[in-house]
């Protein structure tokens, strides 16, 4: 009775995630039909296949084409947080929409900590740090594991040294339990994790 290698179980993983996804969007459950609730589902599950994939994971090419078609689309949303989150993990995966960026950006006031978060990050992967410097300026302090994390991710890819990152650091540590070494809900592990 052997142990899995995490290799394994990142693949094993994957492969659970790919069932999900159908022609318009990813189901709860491999055995279902039916879209999530809320497009941060979604979102978040096309984030894990890119990331999957960019880190040498093998992706079925069927799930990534149509997680590209998911995010292209998802990238044009009028409401700013989709977009945003969209538009970073298309980055990530090397694809790029510079123009719906830069329109993001040039409405950079109204956005949410987390989407300028968000945007930031794909700023970086673009070679844009300038602009993402100026989306996390007046970063303010976040309200959730979820802002905290994508926060930390931007200021660590953008400047290890900055001094908000201990800070955030801290404040995910404070929103774990002590006695379960958890945070409150999944979406909170994985956020923090991730």
């Amino acid at each position: 009775n052997s142990k899995a290698s995490s290799a394994e179980v990142v693949a094993a993983g994957v492969k659970r995630v790919e069932s999900m996804v159908r022609e318009k969007d990813f189901v709860m459950w491999p055995d279902s039909n039916y879209a999530p609730w809320n497009k941060e589902v979604s979102l978040y599950a096309s984030h894990f296949l890119i990331a999957a994939d960019k880190s040498g994971v093998k992706v079925s090419l069927t799930a990534k084409n149509k997680v590209m078609g998911f995010l292209s689309k998802w990238a044009v949303s009028t409401n700013d947080n989709i977009s945003a989150y969209a538009l970073h993990t298309l980055a990530i995966a090397g694809k790029s929409d510079k123009d719906r960026m830069f329109r993001l950006y040039d409405g950079k006031e109204k956005l949410s900590l987390l989407s300028r978060a968000r945007l930031a990050r794909a700023f970086v992967e673009i070679g844009d740090r300038a602009r993402a410097k100026t989306l996390l300026a007046n970063a303010s302090s976040p309200s959730s594991v979820k802002e905290a994390s994508f926060l930390l991710m931007a200021l660590l890819e953008l400047d290890p040294d900055d001094n908000r990152v201990l800070p955030l650091v801290q404040y995910l540590q404070n929103k774990r339990d002590r006695i379960k070494y958890c945070w409150g809900t999944t979406e909170e592990n994985a956020h923090a994790l991730l």
